[in-house]
């Protein structure tokens, strides 16, 4: 039997010679890998640049014709025409219901100064945006070595005793560096004025650092004594109020030397006043006015209170501009007199710029449950150390693990999703985070405590033991309960983008609900047990292993939705 009677696909498309010379399996095998590679590629009907040199390359490697593409494209219900369009063009380019244009952003260059320009914005529901992804810079890795500072304190000083302190200090710090964050994503670029913000926020930053603990000793010293010293709480609310103070001036001082080097950068300077006026001025106010107030007392719930308040005042206060600039935006600039262009203007987020930095924050965070590894020196038995350090590092690992690997991609990030979830993505990282925290504290107690008792039991001595903090258990169980529950919401505020799993998505956040009941009882559950420092650490390590291994079970792997229809199969394998 020849070929073409064999295979009479194979026979229409044209095979080249070198594909002729080899055996028919190998040719439908190749036919069918370039289908599932298309399908994969078309999967958000982009072809990106990067993505079309890939696919040119795997059609010269496999000797795709054109009449093959055609073929292939059919099976998964494509034309050429459908291909085309899907390819970036030029300026303009759709992304699923998103239409985009491109901008060209000129920072490679270090300069001393160079005028802020808005890196993306909405224009009559047109994404205008840079074509190169915004990158993390060096400096703000840099930047971000402060916050390590801060967490660290934060975590030491709940280890020496719980405080209520510990949530509104938490935000204070995220706050500084989302707000941060937000002016970089906006108008972040590369000259040297740019880089003394960075200095500066460091030098502020280094303030609320230092005064952290001291908030902590004031607490504990109040409780005591029903006393304590004024200048432990004022001095953090200083510290705060100078970097707030600081990300808003320089957001007035993006407004106000605005690039007007184009037409339409005039009508968005305009667009950026009103942005002034209603969203970053009303924000700044409410959300310094608290500490201002907090000043003036010294009992620590009053002041708890209020340092709690001011940042979920400025988020509250931000969120309200952002609702009042869209129904009332043409008309407020009618009333001040600016001109416009009758077109409608918003700030937009550079997607993978914020995905990157809240995973650097992530970092961060987890990086402070690596301190838990530290032991006692002298313990005899160190092995048996090792032995629980290593479940603690593949604690924070698998924790990890389960947060990028949904975090991973743009394209079904949470925010291209709707408003809400954008919203629940970002303030579910609060708590996250903060559930991190909490745990790095525990498991670092709990550490000690097994360090301690180690060389207790080894010394062989008579004198008593000290027993382990009942909050080591409730700190480590607790955080880890958090981490789970904002996980889970974090990754269903996303698209569903995984595939190929032998469990459906429901099941696989299910099952991280369904053990949180369970860990918060085991401060409980276990409080009888011998050796409870080292069974919970076992417990949470195999709790958060098999939710981890759940999460990452796999069918068979290419991705089934990009498979080809039944139909294209028996073509391809046809009689």
């Amino acid at each position: 039997m020849s070929e073409g009677e064999r295979n009479p696909l194979l026979n229409n498309v044209g095979i080249n010679d070198d594909h002729r010379s080899g055996s028919m399996t190998e040719v439908e095998r190749h036919l069918e890998t370039y289908k599932t590679f298309l399908g994969a590629l078309l999967a958000d009907k982009i072809l990106t640049s990067d993505e079309q040199e890939a696919l040119q390359d795997m059609e010269q490697d496999l000797g795709i014709t054109p009449l093959m593409r055609e073929q292939a494209l059919a099976s998964l219900g494509w034309t050429l025409d459908d291909l085309e369009e899907a390819k970036e063009d030029g300026e303009h380019m759709e992304w699923g219901d998103i239409q985009m244009e491109f901008v060209e952003h000129k920072d490679h260059e270090m300069v001393f100064f160079r005028r802020p320009t808005l890196r993306q914005y909405w224009r009559n529901g047109v994404l205008v945006r840079e074509r190169a992804e915004h990158k993390v810079a060096w400096s703000e890795l840099l930047y971000d070595l402060v916050f390590v500072s801060c967490i660290a304190t934060l975590a030491e000083s709940l280890e020496e005793g719980f405080s209520f302190f510990v949530f509104p200090i938490f935000l204070c710090i995220y706050q500084n560096w989302q707000l941060f964050t937000v002016y970089l994503n906006l108008f972040g670029t590369t000259d040297v004025v740019h880089k003394l913000y960075f200095a500066v926020m460091m030098i502020l930053l280094g303030g609320v650092a230092a005064n952290i603990d001291n908030v902590f000793v004031a607490s504990e010293e109040y409780e005591a004594t029903g006393e304590a010293p004024h200048a432990c709480y004022w001095r953090f609310a200083l510290a705060h109020m100078l970097c707030r103070t600081w990300i808003f001036l320089i957001n007035v001082w993006a407004v106000l030397v605005y690039n007007v080097g184009t037409p339409e950068s005039h009508y968005l300077r305009n667009y950026l006043r009103i942005w002034l006026i209603t969203n970053i001025i009303p924000a700044y106010i409410v959300s310094v006015l608290p500490f201002v107030c907090s000043m003036f007392f010294s009992r620590p719930l009053i002041i708890i209170i209020l340092w709690t308040v001011g940042p979920l005042l400025d988020s509250f206060a931000s969120f309200c501009g952002v609702i009042f600039l869209r129904s009332f935006q043409t008309r407020i600039l009618d009333a001040l007199g600016w001109e416009h262009n009758g077109n409608l203007y918003f700030i937009a987020f550079s997607i993978e710029h914020v995905a990157e930095r809240t995973g650097l924050f992530v970092i961060i965070v987890l990086g402070e449950g690596i301190n838990a590894l530290v032991f006692a020196d002298d313990c005899e038995n160190e092995f048996w150390q090792y032995c629980v350090s290593a479940m603690v590092l593949l604690i924070i690992f698998s924790l990890e693990w389960m947060y990028f690997d949904i975090n991973d991609s743009v394209r079904t990030h949470a925010f291209r999703r709707s408003a809400f979830t954008a919203v629940l993505w970002r303030y579910s990282h609060v708590f996250y985070n903060l559930g991190l925290v909490v745990m790095s504290a525990g498991l670092a107690l709990l550490m000690h405590a097994i360090a301690a008792k180690t060389e207790y039991d080894d010394s062989g001595s008579d004198g008593e033991h000290h027993a382990t903090p009942a909050r080591a258990f409730w700190y480590t169980c607790g955080g880890v309960a958090c981490v789970l529950l904002f996980s889970t919401i974090i990754h269903a505020s996303h698209l569903g983008k995984f595939s190929g799993h032998v469990f459906p998505k429901w099941i696989r956040l299910g099952a991280r609900l369904v053990v949180i009941p369970g860990l918060l009882a085991l401060p409980f559950l276990g409080s009888d047990w011998e050796s409870h420092e080292t069974r919970t650490i076992a417990v949470i390590f195999g709790v958060v292993s098999c939710l981890n291994i759940l999460d990452h079970i796999k069918g068979r792997p290419v991705l089934k939705r990009f498979r080809p229809s039944a139909s294209a199969r028996g073509m391809a394998k046809s009689h």
